[in-house]
């Protein structure tokens, strides 16, 4: 979903982004930094957005695969060339982060094909693989879980970054970029989502990683961003814009979740207004942690 800076026009936004998406969203591996490769894989991800990158990180004990998106073989096929072209075929292991199936799709039959472990954090990996396990992986998968902040080596730091899902996780490498996942996006915004997303724990993360990058932001949907730190400002901005949009559409008398997400987000076309409700529920979610938003009957108001 796009969901445009308050003030911006109406349904040329939204055409304006896919069309940018089109233009910019990567479609060939690319070193894009020493140490760093992108492989963009066709994926079934959300509008604009058509594929999910992959990106082959040089840890300096060996390279992590991070978000094979795709379980095509065609596709993964794609990333082991890239692997042998770029790093002698030296993988360390696969890298998800978070659970969304854009993201997880190829990784347990590349961890097999590659025999390498799967790293995750443990609370993406719950909700991956559900109450029941979920379907069976191939034989010979090891999943390696991880629980906030760490290292690979001296060179890539493992980022906590929840708020579009619990356990995401983004990766810092040594030259000050970030391998952001889907903390933000090449084109457009991020959907924050409940029941997996946050927004109080999203705008923790943006905040937290705008003094931590000082390179690029690789993410996992179109290009990069140059300034990263700048961008990750610039989401935070937009989103607290986004909440003041949200509290002014309240009343003292309760309003249903359609009517303060059609005032909130006056200028979304109908036809994203469903993915607007969730991003409207996740502000009011925030609200009524703040004490200035307040659910009654499935209605909300300002307390």
């Amino acid at each position: 979903m796009t969901d445009a800076p308050a003030g911006d026009g109406a349904a040329a936004r939204h055409d304006e982004d896919a069309a940018r998406m089109e233009q910019l969203e990567p479609s060939a591996v690319e070193l894009v930094e020493p140490g760093l490769v992108r492989v963009p894989q066709r994926t079934a991800t959300l509008p604009p957005a058509t594929r999910t990158n992959a990106y082959l990180v040089d840890t300096g004990m060996g390279w992590l695969v991070v978000d094979p998106g795709s379980a095509d073989d065609a596709e993964l096929s794609i990333i082991e060339q890239a692997l042998r072209d770029h790093a002698d075929g030296d993988a360390l292991g696969v890298f998800v982060t978070h659970h969304h199936a854009d993201h997880v799709a190829g990784a347990p039959a590349l961890a097999a094909r590659l025999d390498v472990p799967l790293w995750c954090h443990r609370e993406a990996l719950r909700r991956w693989r559900g109450a029941d396990g979920g379907a069976p992986w191939p034989p010979g998968v090891h999943v390696e879980e991880l629980d906030g902040d760490g290292w690979f080596g001296e060179d890539v730091r493992v980022l906590s970054s929840p708020g579009h899902a619990p356990g995401h996780l983004s990766l810092l490498v040594a030259s000050g970029s970030l391998v952001a996942g889907d903390v933000v996006a090449g084109v457009g915004t991020i959907v924050v989502a409940p029941p997996d997303g946050s927004m109080t724990d999203y705008l923790a993360t943006l905040e937290r990683l705008a003094t931590l990058t000082t390179g690029a932001v690789y993410p996992s949907h179109g290009p990069a961003a140059l300034d990263g730190a700048a961008l990750l400002r610039w989401y935070h901005a937009h989103r607290l814009a986004r909440e003041r949009r949200v509290i002014d559409a309240l009343d003292v008398e309760p309003r249903s979740l359609g009517e303060v997400t059609a005032a909130a987000y006056a200028e979304v076309p109908p036809a994203l207004l469903p993915l607007a409700q969730w991003q409207c529920v996740a502000h009011l979610d925030r609200l009524a942690e703040l004490g200035i938003a307040v659910e009654r009957a499935g209605r909300w108001a300002r307390c």
